[in-house]
C-alpha cells in the first residue's frame, strides 16, 4: 500500500489532482463573490474588465472603486505566487501555503469585518492559483483563464483529427467543467450558508497543500534512496 501511494506520488498525477482542487476552489469563490459583490468577481478578471469599462462610461464610481480593487488584488495574488516561486522557495509547497493563507484571512475578514473587503483578500488567493503550477508543464498555467481553456481545447480538438490522439484536447478541456463544478458548489454553498461557504474553498485549499506536502516529501526520500544506493 505504502508503495502504491509512493508511486502515485512520485508520478505527474499529483500535479493534476492539485490543479483540480484549485480550480475547484477558483469556481466555488467566485460564485459566492458573484452573489455578494451583486455581480463582480474574484476570479474572473475579463468580466471585471468588462465591468470596470462600462461602469466608467455610466459614472459609477463605487462600482469602479469595487472592481478596481478586485483587479488589482488579483494581480497582485499573481505577482506574488510569481515571485514567491522564483526567489523565496523553489518548493511549489508555498505558493500553495499562500493561497491557502489569503484564502483564510479573507474568509475570517468577511465573517467579521466586510464582505467586501474580504472578497477582495479572497482575490488575492484566486490569483496567486495561478501562480501554483507555474514549475510544472503537466498542467496548463493561467488556471483561472477559463476563457484560455476553452480555446486551447478548441485548437487542441482541430490539431488531434486524424491523428492516433484524437482525445488528446480533453487533456485541457477537463479544466473547463471542474470550474463550473466549483461554481454550482459555491451558489449552493452561499445559498446555505452565505458567505461562510468560503469556509469549504479554505477546506479544499487545505487538502491541495496536504497533498502537495506529502508529493514532495515523497519525491524527496524517493532521492535520498537513489543516492544512497549509488553510494553503497
Amino acid at each position: 500500500m505504502a508503495a502504491r501511494l509512493d508511486r502515485y506520488l512520485s508520478s505527474r498525477h499529483p500535479d493534476v489532482a492539485i490543479a483540480a482542487a484549485l480550480l475547484f476552489v477558483a469556481g466555488l469563490v467566485d460564485a459566492i463573490a458573484f452573489v455578494v459583490l451583486k455581480g463582480s468577481f474574484v476570479a474572473f478578471m475579463s468580466g471585471n474588465s468588462t465591468i470596470l469599462g462600462e461602469s466608467t462610461s455610466a459614472g459609477r464610481w463605487s462600482t469602479i472603486a469595487l472592481v478596481a480593487g478586485l483587479v488589482a488584488a488579483f494581480f497582485g495574488g499573481a505577482v506574488g505566487g510569481a515571485a514567491i516561486s522564483r526567489w523565496v522557495a523553489r518548493s511549489p509547497v508555498w505558493v500553495l501555503v499562500a493561497v491557502t493563507v489569503a484564502l483564510l484571512v479573507g474568509t475570517v475578514v468577511a465573517l467579521t469585518a466586510s464582505p467586501t473587503a474580504g472578497m477582495i483578500v479572497v482575490a488575492v488567493a484566486t490569483g496567486a492559483i495561478n501562480s501554483a503550477l507555474s514549475h510544472t508543464s503537466t498542467v496548463q498555467g493561467g488556471l483561472t483563464y477559463v476563457t484560455g481553456t476553452l480555446v486551447k481545447s478548441a485548437h487542441e480538438l482541430v490539431a488531434s483529427l486524424g491523428t492516433d490522439r484524437p482525445w488528446a484536447w480533453l487533456s485541457v478541456f477537463w479544466m473547463w467543467p471542474v470550474f463550473v463544478l466549483g461554481a454550482v458548489c459555491g451558489g449552493v454553498a452561499e445559498r446555505q450558508w452565505g458567505v461562510a461557504g468560503l469556509w469549504v474553498g479554505v477546506v479544499v485549499s487545505v487538502g491541495a497543500l496536504a497533498l502537495r506536502v506529502a508529493e514532495t516529501s515523497s519525491r524527496g526520500n524517493s532521492r535520498s534512496d537513489g543516492t544512497e544506493r549509488a553510494a553503497g
